[in-house]
């Protein structure tokens, strides 16, 4: 049985992203230096070829996968949208840090939810929702290779609970434009929800021969048409 390949990619940056706020669901555009920051990351990297492209419904990640991805069809996916962060939504460090609920929520942010925001079991559960969603559509339609553009608590949050090998939550974070691409066997998700960290993305042009990574890839032992 084949695997699956997803690339999981940070939206580009945000004025928010620029000035520090905390941004989950207020729904903002990306900047001009976010359209600039993506043009950087695809002259100097490979951003794979994919035959999907699944996004946050958030303004952010539509633009992001348009940009990254014109020709390919994008579908928007509820549930990949960011921690709502309640009522420290848009505000700055600065405005939060000697807070009683920011200091609880940084301490320990599975019991300690934002004021009015979601909950990290709510969170998590939303993500698997999600993944489920878009595995199932990839098994059903014949899609090998697909990119979820999403937001970065929730490609960390996913890669920490979900990726092996396993690693801290902090040493799954990456900039704006960048993420991992994993590997998903269909029976290990279905039964364990856990995929197959396999590499960054995108892919310096110096250091990889993506073509190369590709033949690698499907050499199985199977025939790839089957």
């Amino acid at each position: 049985m084949r695997s699956y390949k997803i690339h999981f990619i940070r939206h580009g940056l945000t004025k928010a992203n620029i000035e520090g706020r905390y941004v989950g669901r207020t729904d903002v555009p990306l900047c001009s230096e976010g359209y600039a920051q993506l043009e950087q990351c695809m002259e100097t990297g490979n951003y794979p070829c994919v035959e999907k492209v699944y996004a946050s419904p958030l303004e952010r990640c539509l633009q992001t996968a348009a940009y990254l991805y014109p020709n390919t069809p994008l579908v928007p996916v509820q549930e990949m949208t960011e921690l709502d962060l309640g009522e420290f939504e848009g505000r700055a460090l600065e405005e939060l840090k000697d807070q009683p609920e920011f200091v609880a929520w940084m301490r320990d942010n599975v019991n300690n939810p934002p004021p009015n925001g979601e909950t990290n079991r709510e969170f998590v559960e939303r993500l698997v929702q999600g993944m489920d969603k878009i595995v199932q559509d990839m098994m059903e339609n014949g899609i090998f290779e697909a990119a979820v553009v999403t937001h970065a608590g929730a490609i960390m949050t996913m890669m920490a609970l979900m990726a092996f090998p396993r690693k801290p939550m902090g040493e799954w974070d990456m900039p704006n434009g960048s993420g991992f691409t994993v590997l998903i066997t269909p029976q290990l998700w279905m039964n364990n929800r856990v995929f197959e960290a396999f590499g960054n993305v995108p892919v310096s042009k110096e250091a990889v021969d993506y073509d190369w990574l590709e033949q690698k890839y499907y050499e199985s032992g199977e025939d790839e048409n089957e």
